[in-house]
């Protein structure tokens, strides 16, 4: 089944319940990885294919058994191939998203990378959030992907969503759950943009992955990281990008609204 999600935002999402540590677990995490990023963006219409999820309601479903794309995976050194796919064995986590949010977030797979708000290592994890989730040094590159798989694991488990798991991921929990949508954030917008264009094959992120300029994660002393792509529009489907319908103007103090769900038009 395919539906369009009409959206102020991205898509509704069905959390999963949590043991309560969990919970606890993820919202510590939320706090150390959330940062502000830049300014509000417009309404965004998203098509990607769905799968009815408890009681119904829509989820996207996650591959974790799909072997990795050779496309994402063989730009990878292979040390690293190694235990990324370890790792995504081990925590359950959809290896093909991970691959995706490595090359948006350090395309140089660069392990002493530190971004200007402090992200650091492979998988760009700050250092609170590592520390939480068992890794002392996040420039070893095994210890930053195998957080990084474990923190990927409870998003998983939480949103059932990849856009929200790399929206989370991103900007942080707190921000996913105000609107329990991607976040209004432009850097979060471009970022959620490159990694599901990755995650799902598109024609252009295919494009983008051969020829478009990628900016990894500022090293110590660099120049912060600019932004990754210049399309904000996530907008995809199984075969390629798919434009917008044309929306109607929204009534006033409608911004913010849960999205509406619409078949998709045959």
């Amino acid at each position: 089944m395919k539906m369009r999600l009409r959206t102020f935002g991205c898509p509704n999402f069905s959390a999963a319940a949590l043991p309560c540590g969990a919970v606890l677990l993820v919202s510590m995490l939320s706090v150390a990885a959330g940062q502000e990023r830049g300014p509000s963006l417009p309404l965004t219409d998203v098509a990607l294919p769905l799968a009815a999820g408890p009681g119904g309601s829509p989820v996207i479903s996650l591959g974790v058994d799909a072997p990795p794309r050779p496309d994402l995976l063989a730009p990878v050194p292979e040390d690293y191939a190694r235990i990324l796919i370890d790792a995504a064995r081990h925590e359950r986590v959809d290896i093909n998203l991970m691959l995706a949010i490595l090359h948006s977030e350090n395309a140089a797979f660069d392990p002493a990378a530190i971004s200007p708000a402090g992200a650091v290592g492979l998988m760009q994890l700050m250092p609170a959030t590592g520390r939480a989730l068992g890794a002392a040094d996040l420039t070893v590159p095994a210890q930053n992907i195998r957080a990084a798989a474990r923190f990927l694991h409870i998003l998983a488990e939480k949103y059932r969503n990849p856009v929200l798991i790399a929206s989370a991921y991103h900007a942080g929990e707190p921000r996913v759950d105000a609107r329990a949508s991607l976040p209004l954030i432009r850097e979060t917008a471009a970022y959620v943009t490159r990694v599901i264009g990755l995650y799902t094959g598109t024609n252009q992120a295919q494009r983008d992955i051969r020829s478009a300029p990628w900016h990894a994660a500022a090293p110590r002393g660099g120049s912060p990281r600019r932004d990754r792509i210049s399309s904000l529009m996530l907008i995809y489907s199984d075969g390629g990008p798919v434009m917008p319908e044309p929306q109607p103007a929204l009534p006033a103090g409608s911004a913010g609204l849960p999205a509406r769900m619409l078949k998709e038009k045959p």
